[in-house]
């Protein structure tokens, strides 16, 4: 019984943190085969949170960056 408790107080907090994610994909443009890859969060999904990417040519990376909170990082 111990034992459970003090693994509950360990384990809590780190299964309480944290938001989670979902993966968005955007054409641009289909022509160029160019599109956005960025990150919302499940819960506000016009909120965006984690890595984001524009490519070109399904490899090269335009841009790169990271959004937190929906401000850029």
């Amino acid at each position: 019984m111990k034992l459970l408790i003090q693994l509950s107080i360990v384990l809590i907090p780190f299964l309480s943190q944290g938001q989670q994610t979902k993966k968005v994909t955007k054409i641009l443009d289909e022509l160029n085969q160019e599109k956005e890859v960025y990150y919302v969060l499940s819960s506000d999904t016009a909120m965006r949170h984690g890595a984001y990417k524009q490519i070109k040519y399904k490899k090269d990376v335009l841009i790169s960056g990271f959004y937190k909170m929906g401000a850029k990082d």
